[in-house]
């Protein structure tokens, strides 16, 4: 089904209408939750008020001049990423292999998601330029569907087309009209979706049902609720089908809203950015027993208390709260305590994984050991910040 097939759907246009009207404030919108990086309350009286509120504390190496640079509003990011943007752009057009990998590693590295992309960029080696003029051409193609299974043809070799929460990001500042669909953005539309059937009594359509991402801590990502269930979003085909899905619908409802005014390029960013303030967190639809809103939510899930604690999820979930903790922080403390009180095990072997310096390291952070008990053994208190 490609895009005008697509836009054409009855469910679909009736959607993309619900959504024009929710831009326009004609229909009714209010969110709120307790934001835990920023410590404060927010609160949104429509969906352009979730544009208006927006931030991400951003902190990146440029590669260029090895200089960090730091940010936080909205128009700290849109100057950011429309720098990136034609940069980027610039460099695949001229095959400046260097520039390309420095481009996306500073991308990716503004969203928080260098340290599970890094290797990635770099395994492209020489033909990154070529892959991604690849997908620029795929993605702004017309003939593109959403039920293909994604490849680019790069000097004869075909290769499947790299789709995450981090490559979202490279893609939308190098492709027309396309997002940055990551977890939140995929659980507000997931929201949207359920406000709007329930206003319509219309039954989940398989045409919408976008998928959702975990988070990092104790939020609530998943926007099922009732008869309406949603799926945790998964990288490669699944997240493209997604990503096109959610192109075109809002490239659409921005034809036929009125409030906002612009370039598409600018538009389609801010609905994005509206997108992914609401989706931070659905504090209504937690459950009623808050002990079991644990590590369910990070992208270690699938282990559990009952499950072994091993050496290896102890390093990545210790990995995951230094990551998130360091987005507005210059250093993070947390204690081996902490770690038990989300996993489970047994202290002593989550100190004794958490000795393994070169891991984080490598991870771009360091971890020292700053107080212990006098026994040596317990509550031992860390201190992560970035690697130098």
């Amino acid at each position: 089904m490609n895009k005008k097939e697509y836009l054409n759907q009855p469910m679909v246009k009736e959607f993309t209408s619900y959504l024009s009207n929710l831009i326009d404030g004609n229909e009714y919108f209010k969110h709120e939750y307790y934001w835990y990086d920023e410590k404060k309350d927010i609160y949104f009286d429509s969906f352009l008020d979730a544009l208006y509120k927006y931030e991400w504390p951003f902190r990146y190496i440029d590669r260029f001049i090895n200089e960090v640079k730091t940010g936080k509003s909205l128009h700290d990011n849109k100057t950011c990423l429309e720098s990136f943007s034609k940069g980027l752009v610039s460099a695949i057009g001229n095959g400046d292999l260097k520039a390309c990998q420095n481009y996306c590693l500073m991308i990716l590295d503004w969203g928080g998601v260098l340290y599970q992309n890094e290797d990635k960029i770099l395994s492209l080696g020489s033909i990154l330029p070529e892959y991604l003029a690849c997908c620029i051409r795929l993605f702004n193609g017309p003939d593109i569907t959403c039920n293909d299974k994604y490849k680019v043809s790069v000097n004869g070799e075909s290769i499947d087309v790299i789709m995450n929460a981090g490559f979202t990001k490279i893609y939308s500042l190098i492709c027309s009209s396309f997002i940055i669909y990551d977890g939140r953005v995929g659980g507000a539309l997931g929201y949207l979706e359920t406000n709007f059937y329930k206003k319509t009594g219309n039954a989940q359509s398989k045409l919408l049902s976008f998928h959702y991402g975990s988070a990092r801590g104790k939020q609530i990502r998943n926007p099922s609720v009732n008869n309406f269930k949603f799926s945790i979003l998964s990288a490669g085909n699944v997240h493209t089908r997604d990503n096109l899905k959610a192109n075109w619908l809002l490239a659409e409802a921005l034809e036929n809203q009125t409030s906002l005014k612009g370039d598409k390029a600018t538009l389609i960013r801010d609905i994005e950015c509206a997108l992914f303030m609401i989706g931070y967190d659905f504090p209504e639809l937690k459950p009623k027993d808050e002990s079991k809103d644990k590590v369910e939510n990070y992208s270690t899930r699938s282990s559990s208390k009952d499950s072994k604690v091993t050496a290896d999820l102890v390093r990545t979930f210790a990995l995951q709260l230094i990551k998130e903790g360091l987005k507005t922080r210059a250093s993070i403390e947390f204690t081996s305590s902490d770690i038990k009180k989300e996993l489970g095990g047994d202290l002593t072997a989550i100190c004794s994984a958490l000795k393994k310096p070169t891991f984080f390291y490598q991870s771009g952070v360091t971890l020292e050991i700053i107080d212990t008990p006098p026994s040596g053994l317990g509550k031992v208190t860390y201190r992560a910040k970035k690697a130098a």
